[in-house]
């Protein structure tokens, strides 16, 4: 995918940064967060997103806490980024926040982590090795590409970030690509692909969501997809007012949806998976 000029220049400066020093670490790594949405739905679709990215996430697969520190280190001494006092994942290139998510061997059984700072403090990163093998290479200046999480797998960490920590930023990004999937070049698979998809209760939306549940079905592993489907289904409660559905609700104001129509987006997305 050819983005060039598309990205601001401090965004590329950051990302060319961050490719040499991971570079010469031997250190994978992709983008993902707000970052990626944006990179994808309006640089790549022209689809706005409605939320203003404030930081900049990355995720690395690393084996071990002393390689993770060896990055932040070498970020550092470039003189352009500085650690965060308080925050272990955190470096700031001027007033930018940039979060770096480990993950890969150094997850436990459980793909969780635990910040040596604070082991009591666990972040679920299931879902990113599987992601990283499907992130999509995009060229953000010449002869310059970067790897960025793709929608598919963007729901899917959102989903499990959501779960974690109950914001309205995850949702938010789960709704943009949930009720945009066939706008951002998945419009042309439904005949070539998914015939049966498109039969007498078509509906443009709702369909673009079974096809997501369908692509993330294909990268996901089982553990990961029985924890992303358990997540879902417990959110079709209108009394419980901490279920996605009343989340999604409630924060979907701008795409004015009812409970009954976000019900169906999210029944039509575990089906997909289940397919």
């Amino acid at each position: 995918m050819d983005l060039t000029g598309k990205l601001e220049p401090l965004t590329i400066e950051i990302l060319v940064l961050v490719t040499e020093c991971a570079s010469k670490l031997n250190i994978p790594f992709m983008v993902v967060g707000a970052t990626a949405r944006d990179i994808i739905l309006e640089h790549a679709y022209n689809i706005p997103t409605g939320r203003a990215t404030k930081d900049l996430d990355i995720a690395i697969m690393v084996s071990n806490w002393a390689l993770y520190g060896d990055l932040k280190t070498k970020l550092v001494s470039t003189g352009k980024f500085r650690a965060d006092n308080k925050i272990t994942h955190r470096i700031h290139f001027g007033g930018l926040p940039i979060d770096i998510v480990p993950f890969g061997p150094i997850e436990e059984k459980d793909n969780t982590i635990s910040w040596p700072s604070d082991h009591e403090k666990t972040m679920n990163v299931a879902g990113f090795q599987e992601a990283l093998g499907i992130a999509i290479e995009v060229e953000i200046d010449p002869d310059f590409s970067i790897k960025v999480a793709s929608p598919d797998s963007i729901v899917a960490l959102k989903i499990f970030a959501w779960n974690d920590r109950k914001q309205d930023k995850d949702i938010n990004d789960f709704m943009v690509i949930l009720k945009n999937y066939l706008d951002i070049g998945n419009g042309n698979r439904l005949h070539s692909e998914h015939a049966d998809l498109v039969d007498d209760d078509f509906d443009y939306v709702t369909t673009g969501a079974r096809l997501l549940g369908r692509d993330i079905s294909t990268f996901l592993g089982r553990k990961a997809k029985e924890s992303l489907i358990s997540i879902l289904d417990k959110g079709f409660e209108e009394s419980d007012h901490t279920n996605i559905v009343n989340m999604m609700t409630a924060s979907g104001d701008r795409m004015n949806d009812t409970f009954e129509e976000n019900i169906n987006l999210v029944k039509a997305l575990i089906r997909g998976i289940k397919d």
